[in-house]
């Protein structure tokens, strides 16, 4: 089966993608600006009443111009995900929003540099058999397929989308001022308040994001299947089988201040009001 790359940046649905992965014990890969981390889950096991998983983590640093390997044998408690729709949030504790202010933490933007190996070289070109038998991979930098066209001319390349605009919206207005680097530290109310054309550029840059992503693709010749997040089956999309949960990692998990969310939720509707879809091309040619 053929290696699934989400072609996903921020706020396009990776936590359920990874989600989905990990419930069928598939091999994930995430290749990092200056290393590449491959998950392969390798056996569970019963252990002092407990059940247990056994990962095999292979870590690929390149060190003038020689590729590392380090391999460790990782052991987690197993976690079947059945029923469980609060587990993915674990993860995402940090990420404070507009409508979710419980949490203390904020998001990096954009642009990020990686930290666990800061003299590594960037990893730009790799051997493609670094990839086999990976079920799913992500990508830091969308780049990186101008110089490994043959290796992404052979995966089932995904480039998620939302036709309910709506709510992708009120999603990323939840993040305004974290995650990119646009607005990065501003506060929604205060930009919106003056200068409402700054929200709606803001916005733009999501839809840009994925207009850019099908040009890399098809400047490369690189195949690509437009997922709709609302509509489209994950089942048929991806082949790991019958998903449980399809919309585990949107944020109404964790929006509870609902005087907050009407606010957000009229500012999308004005912003979709205004938009001009045809300035997008993945909103007219799909």
């Amino acid at each position: 089966m053929k290696t699934n790359v989400y072609l996903g940046l921020i706020n396009s649905g990776k936590g359920q993608a990874l989600y989905y992965a990990r419930t069928k014990r598939k091999t994930i890969a995430k290749w990092k600006k200056r290393h590449i981390v491959k998950n392969i889950h390798d056996a569970t096991f019963e252990f002092d009443n407990k059940k247990w998983d056994r990962n095999i983590v292979h870590t690929i640093v390149r060190q003038n111009d020689i590729d590392n390997i380090d391999v460790e044998i990782v052991y987690t408690k197993h976690n079947e995900h059945k029923d469980n729709k609060d587990w993915i949030w674990q993860e995402n504790v940090i990420d404070t929003g507009f409508i979710n202010t419980e949490s203390g933490g904020k998001g990096r933007p954009k642009g990020r540099d990686d930290t666990r190996f800061p003299k590594g070289q960037f990893l730009w070109k790799i051997d493609s058999s670094i990839m086999d038998n990976v079920d799913l991979l992500l990508l830091r930098k969308f780049e990186v397929i101008n110089q490994n066209k043959k290796l992404f001319q052979t995966t089932n390349n995904i480039i998620p989308y939302k036709t309910n605009l709506t709510d992708s919206a009120i999603s990323k207005l939840d993040k305004f001022g974290t995650h990119r680097k646009q607005e990065y530290g501003n506060k929604l109310l205060d930009v919106y308040n003056i200068d409402k054309k700054r929200v709606w550029d803001f916005l733009d840059c999501y839809l840009h994001d994925i207009d850019d992503t099908i040009k890399l693709c098809q400047s490369n010749d690189v195949p690509y299947t437009m997922f709709n997040l609302d509509e489209d089956s994950y089942e048929d999309t991806f082949g790991w089988g019958k998903i449980q949960y399809r919309d585990l990692s949107h944020h109404k998990d964790v929006w509870h201040n609902r005087e907050k969310y009407d606010i957000i939720e009229n500012m999308a509707k004005e912003y979709v009001s205004q938009l001009s879809t045809q300035k997008f091309y993945h909103l007219t040619h799909v």
